[in-house]
C-alpha cells in the first residue's frame, strides 16, 4: 500500500508493506528529516502512531492513501549527520512473509546404504580392545544378539554451539528395525576407538527423493564404548541380571538400561523402545514392555494391585487377556541399596473378574496410569513416559503384582528431576509466562523434525518419540470422535493436531501467555518467534496442513478445578501436566467427571516432581506419604 507523508520539506508519497512498523518508516525518513528515527514523532490524523506495532494492525490502524505527518519532536535540532547526501537510495520498506504450508511427505523407504553413504575419515585415538564377532552379529538367526553402546557428536553442531555435550546411542546390531547407517559405522571400528565418519544427508535425514546421493553435509566422530551380547528371548533373565553386573568400574552407566532395552524389544517386536542419554529421559513407545509367559502352567499369582504396599504400582494395563500371566522386569538405583542388582523380577496376572480402573480409582487406591514406571530408567534416565492408561472400555483392567521369592514385597522409586526442572524450580509457574518460553515451546511444537530428532535415539525403529507418537495413541484407542481435551495444551500443537479427526477440541492450560500464542495461530495459520539460543533469527511457526482450527477453542484456566465443569469428552490428552499439578491424585480422581462413557484418558510425563508445583507435603505418584 501507498501512505502520503507530510515533511517539513514538502510531502511525498511511500510505498509500505502492511505489516512494516512507523518504527521502519522513520528509519527511511530521518535523512528528510535530519534526526534520529527516536526523534521523529510520525502522527495521523492528530494520534501518535506505535513504533512497533504493524501500520495496518491495532492500535495504528494507517489505511491504504492515509497521510501522516512527521516532523522532528520539540526541542530537537537538524542535525546535519542525516544530511541528504548520505542518505541511500529508497527502498520500499518490506517484511519477510510467513512461509507456505509444506505438501505432508510421503512415506519413503529407509535408504538402501552404499559405500560412500558412510566415509571413514581418520582414528582420532588407537583402539585398544579388538573385537572379533562382526561377521556373526549381522546374523538375523543367531542365537546371541550384540548391543553397542556409542558416544556420538554433530562436528559442525559442536563448533557452533560448544556448550552441547556429546549424546550417547545404545545400538541393537543386526536387528532389522535398527538404523543402518550406525551399524555401518560400527563395522569400521574397533572397541575403544574414536573416529571420524563424514556421513551422507540421505540416510541421516530420511528423504532420498530430495537429495542427491553424494550430498555429504555432516562430519560426526563416533567413539564405540562397548560391546556386548544378550542371549535370545527364551533364555531366562538372570542371563540379563548377569551382563549387567558384570562390567567394572569403567562400565558405561547407560548399559544399564541397555539390556532392559534390547529385551523389550525383542520380547514386543510391534514396539520401540527409545533410550536417551543419562542427562535426558527415557521411554517406552508403543511397546507395552510386557509378554505372556510361555509356559501357561505356572502357579497364578494372588496379590491384587494396592494390596500390602500403598505406593504407586507403575505398571497396568499391559496386553495380556483376562486370567494371563506375564514376566516384569524392574531395574531401579532404589532398588540397589537392598539388593545386588537394583534389580527385581515380578510374575504378573490379569484376574478373571477384574474390577475397572475408575472403580479403583473412586476407592482411592494408589494407582498410576502408565505402562512404564521411573524403575525402568535405572541409571540411565531421569523420568518416564506415561503412555496407555485405563479408563477406556479396552482396558479396564486390574493387574495382579507381587516380587518373586526372596526379593522383598515393597517397591520404592526415587524423586527424579531432569536438569531444566531444577532451573525453573524457583519461579515456579512464573517461568511459563515469559516470552523466552513462548519462544521454546513454539519450537517444540511447530518446529523442524531435527528438533525431535535431537531428544531421539539414533538406533530406534523410527525416528521420534514426540508428538506423533502419543497422537497415534490417540487415533488408535479412542472410540467417540466428536470431542477431545487437550490438557496443558501449551501453545497448541496437540489441540491442532487433534482437530483433523474431532470435531471439537479444547486446549486449556494455566499460562496466559501460552493460550494468547496458541489464539494467534488460530486465527493467522502461521506466528513468528525467535529461536532459542540464536539471539534474533526469526522463524515461523505454522500449524499442521491438515488441522481444522475452526474446530479448536482456548481457555486459559486451572485445570484442577476444570474438570468439574460438567463437559464430558471422548479423549482427554494431559501432556506434561500430572507432575505440575498441586494436587495430581485428585486430579486422576477427577477425570472420570470428564469421561464420556467410552472415553479415553492419555498422559504423558517427564516424571519430574518438583516442590515450585507439587508441594513436598502432598501425596506424589511415586512413593507413599505419610
Amino acid at each position: 500500500m501507498q501512505v502520503k507523508v507530510v515533511l517539513p520539506s514538502g510531502e511525498v508519497n511511500v510505498p509500505v508493506e502492511p505489516n512494516s512498523t512507523p518504527g521502519h518508516l522513520k528509519e527511511n525518513l530521518k535523512y528528510s528529516i535530519r534526526a534520529p528515527p527516536k526523534q521523529i514523532k510520525l502522527t495521523c490524523e492528530g494520534r501518535e502512531l506505535d513504533d512497533i506495532k504493524p501500520l495496518a494492525g491495532e492500535p495504528n490502524n494507517v489505511a491504504d492513501g492515509a497521510v501522516l505527518v512527521a516532523e522532528r519532536r520539540e526541542g530537537v535540532v537538524e542535525d546535519e549527520s542525516f544530511s541528504p547526501k548520505s542518505s541511500p537510495p529508497p527502498a520500499m520498506i518490506r517484511k519477510e512473509e510467513p512461509p507456505k504450508p509444506k505438501k505432508p511427505k510421503k512415506d519413503v523407504v529407509r535408504p538402501t546404504l552404499s559405500e560412500g553413504d558412510v566415509k571413514k575419515e581418520k582414528t582420532l585415538s588407537p583402539g585398544h580392545q579388538g573385537w572379533a564377532v562382526k561377521s556373526a552379529y549381522l546374523e538375523a538367526k543367531s542365537k546371541k544378539r550384540h548391543m553397542a553402546y556409542l558416544k556420538i557428536e554433530n562436528c559442525e553442531e559442536k563448533k557452533a554451539y560448544p556448550e552441547h555435550e556429546d549424546f550417547s546411542v545404545v545400538l541393537p546390531l543386526g536387528d532389522p528395525q535398527c538404523s543402518p547407517v550406525w551399524t555401518a559405522v560400527v563395522q569400521q571400528l574397533e572397541i575403544g576407538e574414536r573416529a571420524s565418519f563424514t556421513l551422507s544427508r540421505k540416510v541421516l535425514d530420511f528423504n532420498p527423493e530430495s537429495l542427491a546421493p553424494d550430498d555429504f553435509c555432516s562430519t560426526w566422530e563416533v567413539e564405540l564404548i562397548r560391546v556386548v551380547e544378550v542371549e535370545d528371548v527364551a533364555e531366562d533373565f538372570q542371563q540379563l541380571l548377569e551382563i549387567e553386573s558384570s562390567g567394572g568400574k569403567d562400565r558405561a552407566e547407560d548399559l544399564d538400561a541397555a539390556a532392559v532395552h534390547w529385551r523389550v524389544r525383542r520380547w514386543t517386536p510391534e514396539g520401540t523402545f527409545c533410550i536417551a542419554s543419562s542427562r535426558e529421559r527415557i521411554a517406552i513407545l508403543p511397546g507395552y514392555g510386557l509378554v505372556p509367559i510361555e509356559d501357561q502352567n505356572a502357579p497364578p499369582v494372588q496379590v491384587a494391585v494396592g494390596e500390602g504396599q500403598q505406593e504407586a504400582v507403575e505398571l497396568i494395563a499391559a496386553r495380556v487377556g483376562p486370567g494371563g500371566k506375564g514376566h516384569l522386569f524392574l531395574k531401579s538405583q532404589a532398588l540397589k541399596a537392598n539388593r545386588p542388582n537394583g534389580c527385581v523380577i515380578m510374575d504378573v496376572e490379569l484376574a478373571e473378574g477384574a474390577m475397572n480402573t475408575s472403580s479403583l480409582l473412586q476407592e482411592g487406591r494408589a494407582l498410576t496410569l502408565s505402562v512404564v514406571g521411573p524403575f525402568l530408567a535405572g541409571a540411565a534416565g531421569v523420568g518416564l513416559l506415561w503412555q496407555f492408561v485405563c479408563l477406556g472400555k479396552h482396558l479396564h483392567r486390574t493387574l495382579r503384582l507381587v516380587p518373586r521369592e526372596g526379593q522383598g514385597s515393597s517397591l520404592t522409586t526415587t524423586q527424579r528431576s531432569s536438569e531444566l526442572g531444577k532451573a525453573s524450580e524457583s519461579m515456579g509457574y512464573r517461568a511459563y509466562e515469559t516470552q523466552t518460553a513462548v519462544n521454546e515451546y513454539l519450537h517444540f511444537h511447530y518446529g523442524p523434525q531435527s528438533v525431535q530428532l535431537q531428544m531421539a535415539v539414533q538406533g530406534a525403529s523410527q525416528v521420534t518419540w514426540g508428538f506423533e507418537r502419543v497422537l497415534d495413541v490417540c487415533f488408535n484407542h479412542a472410540v467417540g470422535w466428536e470431542h477431545a481435551l487437550d490438557v496443558g495444551c501449551a501453545v497448541g500443537g496437540n489441540t491442532f493436531a487433534l482437530s483433523s479427526r474431532f470435531q471439537h477440541v479444547v486446549g486449556v492450560d494455566t499460562s496466559h501467555a501460552f493460550i494468547q500464542a496458541a489464539c494467534s495461530l488460530q486465527r493467522t495459520k502461521s506466528l513468528p518467534y525467535l529461536l532459542p539460543g540464536r539471539g534474533v533469527q526469526e522463524s515461523w511457526a505454522s500449524i499442521p496442513r491438515n488441522s481444522q482450527p475452526s474446530r479448536c477453542s482456548f481457555a486459559c484456566v486451572d485445570v484442577m478445578d476444570f474438570m468439574h465443569s460438567g463437559s464430558r469428552f471422548d479423549l482427554i490428552l494431559a501432556c506434561n501436566v500430572l507432575c505440575r499439578l498441586r494436587t495430581p491424585r485428585s486430579w486422576l480422581s477427577s477425570l472420570r467427571e470428564a469421561l464420556s462413557s467410552d472415553g479415553v484418558v492419555v498422559l504423558a510425563t517427564p516424571y519430574a516432581w518438583l516442590e515450585a508445583w507439587t508441594p513436598a507435603e502432598v501425596p506424589r505418584m511415586e512413593e507413599k506419604r505419610t
